[in-house]
């Protein structure tokens, strides 16, 4: 496909440095070979985000999800901390596309809110609260039938939690090419870490998507590898990606209008 395409026009700066974001963003403010085609994708994916979760919400950034049997891009088990840079309460989610694969049709390891409930209602409040409102939103969207059930042979780990142990079940989505995979903002998460044969590979295409509230929080932004990234763009190409300051609104950094005058 055109996006794997770019992740591998992009791949040595993978090797370099295992997180990076904004690579759509770069390839069309640069104007990278075929960047049109990239522009046109990324308004189906901006128009598919609104018509399927509401017109509020937004793209926070771009990320590829590379996995090899050399390469593990995400190995400590954890939350996205992105998330928690304004007051919307758990509605943010990771929208995760599966873009190619050999023998790897599944997504990342994932503690499921609705099979960990005891560890969501000890550790995050307000995941608390969207728990007790009963709502399931769908796991896998595209291609193929939603709400496919979690692949059979979980794995069973346990986890400290404001010092009590607490039995998590870890479990993954099986995945066609094209499908996307939701995760919520507070389910934890780690790639999967299971040995892989070397013809194994899989290559995702990732996207932070939260609501268009007053960002409350840009220590969330600074301190993370996604904000130093943003730093750099932001240093390279000033017009195309403004400033995030607390109290204003999340800059739509997907203006692609304005990436594409550069």
């Amino acid at each position: 496909s055109h996006l794997a395409s770019v992740f591998f026009y992009h791949r040595v700066e993978y090797q370099r440095n295992a997180q990076h974001y904004y690579q759509l963003l770069t390839h069309i403010a640069a104007g990278a070979p075929r960047h049109e085609r990239t522009v046109e994708i990324l308004e189906r994916i901006k128009a598919y985000v609104a018509a399927h979760f509401g017109r509020q919400f937004m793209l926070l950034n771009d990320f590829f999800s590379f996995r090899s049997a050399e390469f593990r891009q995400f190995p400590v088990v954890h939350q996205d901390n992105a998330f928690w840079i304004n007051e919307a309460k758990c509605s943010g989610f990771n929208l995760w596309i599966l873009l190619d694969h050999r023998q790897m049709g599944h997504s990342f390891d994932v503690y499921g809110m609705d099979e960990n409930r005891a560890l969501y209602e000890a550790s995050v409040p307000d995941a608390k609260r969207q728990l007790r409102q009963g709502a399931r939103s769908p796991r896998r969207l595209g291609q193929t039938p939603r709400g496919a059930p979690y692949a059979e042979g979980t794995a069973k780990m346990v986890l400290r939690t404001q010092g009590t142990r607490l039995n998590a079940t870890k479990s993954f989505v099986p995945l066609k090419i094209g499908d996307a995979f939701v995760l919520k903002h507070p389910e934890v998460h780690v790639t999967d870490a299971y040995e892989l044969d070397r013809s194994q590979w899989r290559l995702a295409l990732g996207f932070k998507v939260v609501e268009r509230l007053p960002a409350t929080c840009s220590a969330c932004i600074t301190a993370s590898t996604f904000g130093k990234h943003l730093a750099k763009v932001q240093a390279r190409w000033p017009l195309t990606v403004p400033a995030f300051r607390d109290g204003q609104a999340i800059p739509e950094y997907y203006n692609l209008s304005r990436a594409r005058e550069c």
